[in-house]
């Protein structure tokens, strides 16, 4: 096989791969609700896993949660939420 062939068949094979693409879009289309592949799940975990820096992956919250404190961010976000109700 030559260089020109393989040119030729990555190009081919190239072409294929976009115009499978193509047709997955038209056919399903984008939406936000639809629930991701396999393959896109796994890409999303590692994207978020190298994102967030060791050390902050490592550390705990300084903040310790106490039953009043979680009662009093409780009633905070009914307030600030209270005008979204119908």
């Amino acid at each position: 096989m030559n260089r020109r062939t393989l040119v030729i068949a990555a190009a081919v094979a190239l072409l294929g791969i976009v115009v499978a693409v193509a047709v997955s879009f038209l056919h399903d289309g984008l939406s936000a609700r639809a629930k991701p592949t396999a393959l896109e799940a796994m890409v999303a975990r590692k994207a978020r896993h190298m994102a967030i820096p060791s050390s902050a992956r490592l550390a705990q919250n300084p903040v310790l949660a106490s039953a009043e404190d979680m009662r009093d961010a409780r009633l905070q976000l009914r307030g600030s939420l209270r005008h979204l109700s119908c």
